[in-house]
Protein backbone atom coordinates (compact mmCIF):
# COMPACT_ATOMS: atom_id res chain seq x y z
CA UNK A 1 0.00 0.00 0.00
CA UNK A 2 3.08 2.30 0.81
CA UNK A 3 4.12 1.83 -2.46
CA UNK A 4 0.83 2.55 -4.07
CA UNK A 5 0.53 5.65 -2.75
CA UNK A 6 3.94 6.58 -3.37
CA UNK A 7 4.99 6.94 0.39
CA UNK A 8 7.70 4.17 2.22
CA UNK A 9 7.36 2.54 5.25
CA UNK A 10 10.30 4.42 6.72
CA UNK A 11 8.16 7.57 6.96
CA UNK A 12 6.72 6.65 9.72
CA UNK A 13 2.88 6.57 8.86
CA UNK A 14 0.40 3.71 9.47
CA UNK A 15 -0.78 1.69 6.55
CA UNK A 16 -4.38 2.81 7.74
CA UNK A 17 -3.05 6.64 7.09
CA UNK A 18 -1.73 5.74 4.08
CA UNK A 19 -4.78 3.91 3.51
CA UNK A 20 -7.10 6.86 3.90
CA UNK A 21 -5.13 8.91 1.36
CA UNK A 22 -4.75 6.79 -1.46
CA UNK A 23 -6.72 7.50 -4.30
CA UNK A 24 -6.91 3.42 -5.50
CA UNK A 25 -9.39 2.36 -2.17
CA UNK A 26 -11.83 5.11 -3.14
CA UNK A 27 -12.19 4.69 -7.02
CA UNK A 28 -12.54 0.97 -6.29
CA UNK A 29 -15.28 1.66 -3.53
CA UNK A 30 -17.18 3.47 -6.78
CA UNK A 31 -16.30 1.20 -9.00
CA UNK A 32 -17.69 -2.10 -7.33
CA UNK A 33 -21.12 -0.36 -6.20
CA UNK A 34 -22.34 -2.78 -9.01
CA UNK A 35 -21.14 -5.73 -9.61
CA UNK A 36 -18.58 -5.55 -12.70
CA UNK A 37 -15.42 -7.80 -14.15
CA UNK A 38 -11.70 -6.91 -12.64
CA UNK A 39 -11.33 -6.65 -16.29
CA UNK A 40 -13.42 -3.70 -16.59
CA UNK A 41 -11.74 -2.34 -13.34
CA UNK A 42 -8.31 -2.72 -14.95
CA UNK A 43 -9.61 -0.81 -17.80
CA UNK A 44 -11.03 2.01 -15.79
CA UNK A 45 -8.18 2.51 -13.83
CA UNK A 46 -5.84 2.63 -17.13
CA UNK A 47 -8.01 5.55 -18.14
CA UNK A 48 -6.70 7.51 -14.75
CA UNK A 49 -4.09 10.60 -16.20
CA UNK A 50 -1.70 8.94 -13.41
CA UNK A 51 -1.93 5.69 -14.49
CA UNK A 52 -0.32 6.32 -17.87
CA UNK A 53 1.81 3.95 -18.91
CA UNK A 54 1.54 1.18 -16.20
CA UNK A 55 0.62 -2.32 -17.87
CA UNK A 56 -2.18 -4.02 -18.16
CA UNK A 57 -0.39 -6.55 -15.93
CA UNK A 58 0.69 -4.30 -13.12
CA UNK A 59 -2.67 -2.23 -12.62
CA UNK A 60 -4.43 -5.77 -12.43
CA UNK A 61 -1.70 -6.48 -9.80
CA UNK A 62 -2.64 -3.18 -7.63
CA UNK A 63 -5.94 -3.69 -7.78
CA UNK A 64 -5.43 -7.44 -6.45
CA UNK A 65 -3.75 -5.92 -3.65
CA UNK A 66 -5.93 -3.23 -2.56
CA UNK A 67 -8.81 -6.19 -2.79
CA UNK A 68 -6.87 -8.27 -0.46
CA UNK A 69 -5.39 -5.31 1.91
CA UNK A 70 -8.71 -3.63 1.95
CA UNK A 71 -11.02 -6.08 4.24
CA UNK A 72 -7.51 -5.81 6.42
CA UNK A 73 -7.57 -2.23 7.28
CA UNK A 74 -9.05 -1.86 10.88
CA UNK A 75 -12.54 -0.51 11.43
CA UNK A 76 -11.38 3.04 12.48
CA UNK A 77 -10.20 3.62 8.80
CA UNK A 78 -12.19 6.25 6.74
CA UNK A 79 -12.28 4.50 3.97
CA UNK A 80 -13.66 1.13 4.06
CA UNK A 81 -13.10 -1.56 1.59
CA UNK A 82 -15.37 -4.46 2.32
CA UNK A 83 -16.07 -6.11 -1.47
CA UNK A 84 -18.22 -9.05 -1.96
CA UNK A 85 -16.22 -12.06 -4.34
CA UNK A 86 -17.62 -14.42 -5.72
CA UNK A 87 -16.04 -17.66 -7.21
CA UNK A 88 -17.58 -20.40 -8.94
CA UNK A 89 -16.06 -23.91 -8.39
CA UNK A 90 -16.41 -26.53 -10.94
CA UNK A 91 -15.39 -30.13 -10.50
CA UNK A 92 -17.15 -30.67 -7.32
CA UNK A 93 -19.05 -33.52 -7.16
CA UNK A 94 -22.75 -34.21 -8.74
CA UNK A 95 -25.26 -33.98 -6.35
CA UNK A 96 -29.04 -34.97 -7.06
CA UNK A 97 -31.87 -34.33 -4.29
CA UNK A 98 -35.25 -35.70 -4.02
CA UNK A 99 -37.93 -33.60 -5.43
CA UNK A 100 -40.20 -34.45 -2.46
CA UNK A 101 -40.95 -31.40 -0.55
CA UNK A 102 -41.65 -33.12 2.85
CA UNK A 103 -38.38 -35.53 2.18
CA UNK A 104 -35.42 -33.75 -0.02
CA UNK A 105 -32.99 -35.96 0.70
CA UNK A 106 -29.64 -35.40 -1.16
CA UNK A 107 -28.59 -38.34 -3.53
CA UNK A 108 -25.36 -39.69 -5.34
CA UNK A 109 -24.75 -38.81 -8.76
CA UNK A 110 -27.36 -40.50 -11.22
CA UNK A 111 -29.67 -41.88 -8.55
CA UNK A 112 -33.16 -41.01 -10.01
CA UNK A 113 -35.48 -42.18 -7.58
CA UNK A 114 -35.24 -41.72 -3.75
CA UNK A 115 -34.69 -44.66 -1.43
CA UNK A 116 -36.43 -43.21 1.10
CA UNK A 117 -39.77 -41.92 -0.05
CA UNK A 118 -39.47 -43.09 -3.68
CA UNK A 119 -40.03 -40.13 -5.63
CA UNK A 120 -38.55 -38.89 -8.56
CA UNK A 121 -34.81 -37.34 -7.76
CA UNK A 122 -33.01 -34.63 -10.13
CA UNK A 123 -29.63 -33.00 -10.52
CA UNK A 124 -29.12 -30.08 -7.77
CA UNK A 125 -26.96 -26.94 -8.83
CA UNK A 126 -24.67 -25.94 -6.24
Amino acid sequence: MFKLAGESPSDGGKIEEVWDRAALPCLLMQWLHDPISEDEIVRLLAERPERFGVSEDGLRREIEAALLLGPCIPETSAVKLRPRVHRFLRGLAHFWRCTNPDCGKLLGENIEECDECESRALPLAI
